[in-house]
């Protein structure tokens, strides 16, 4: 058999076990999948990819039949990447990813190797520390979402109003200062992306941001928010950044320093935490005012 006919077997192959993971991920037994494929978010995430892969698959395999390159096997290679392969790898990465340690993001690496070194406390490379969400004081949860999504609670991953925002800023003035990304948007920006401003990239990013809004829950991505973005200089998350400012863990961090934190992140190698300038200062007590219309309970 040729090269190409061994790719496909392998890919078939890879199609039958991950539709068997799918189906025990989701704790459904064969007759209640099959009656509520579609009711679901995630099972009609499962049947795009299932049934355009395969059709992606079966049009390739045509192929070999013929000496040349027929014009199922042009049409059939790209559908089945697109349509089978590549969300399916998506979504075993967001699915893979529901608990534990996020051990590093692209971001991290660009940074480190930028400054020469990953050595972390040394002043090179990055400082990052991975906590639990109970871990966490509450009040800077608060306060992330007071400053940089307000509906974080209630939207699906993407804010209506910070969109329109967005796009009336860069009518009026020709760019966007504040943004329309959700959090959830820059959790997977982060963690999924190495964050070029490309359209590549926010394509990425929304398709990443879909994945985790449909299989992740708001305290997960919280988490993983508050560990990996950057506060400063080569540090990431809430721990490092509390212990390298504060000298104290995160989840003893006080309703000002937690403002103070949530103060820094549109630009946190722009604005510094441990000499705050007036505009940092008037920030913070923006966001304080606003945190305790926002209960971290929520999530």
């Amino acid at each position: 058999m040729t090269v190409g006919m061994w790719i496909y077997i392998a890919l078939v192959v890879y199609l039958l076990v991950m539709n068997v993971v799918a189906f025990v991920m989701f704790g459904r037994d064969k007759r209640k999948a099959q009656t509520d494929h579609f009711r679901t978010p995630e099972h009609t995430l499962m049947a795009v990819a299932w049934w355009g892969g395969a059709v992606g698959a079966w049009l390739g395999m045509r192929h070999f039949r013929h000496k040349t390159l027929h014009w199922r096997f042009r049409l059939g290679v790209p559908l089945a990447f697109v349509l089978w392969f590549v969300p399916f790898s998506s979504v075993t990465a967001v699915v893979a990813m529901q608990s534990g340690r996020v051990w590093f993001t692209p971001l991290m690496v660009i940074r480190g190797m930028e400054k020469g070194g990953a050595s972390g406390h040394s002043g090179k490379g990055w400082d990052y520390r991975w906590v639990a969400y109970e871990d966490i004081s509450p009040k800077l949860v608060r306060a992330v979402i007071a400053s940089e999504d307000n509906l974080f609670v209630k939207h699906k991953g993407f804010s209506q109003r910070g969109i329109e925002q967005a796009w009336k800023e860069r009518q009026t003035k020709g760019k966007v200062r504040h943004g329309g990304s959700t959090i959830s948007q820059q959790t997977a920006k982060n963690v999924f992306t190495t964050g070029k401003r490309t359209y590549w990239r926010k394509a990425r990013e929304t398709w990443y941001t879909v994945l985790i809004e449909t299989f992740w829950t708001k305290q997960r991505i919280m988490e993983v928010y508050l560990n990996v973005i950057e506060m400063g200089n080569g540090i990431y998350g809430a721990e490092a950044a509390s212990q390298r400012y504060f000298g104290h863990s995160a989840k003893r961090l006080t309703q000002a320093e937690s403002a103070l934190l949530a103060a820094c992140l549109p630009s946190p190698r722009k604005y510094s935490v441990t000499h705050p300038g007036p505009y940092m200062r008037k920030r913070q007590g923006q966001i304080e005012a606003l945190m305790p219309k926002i209960s971290a309970g929520d999530l």
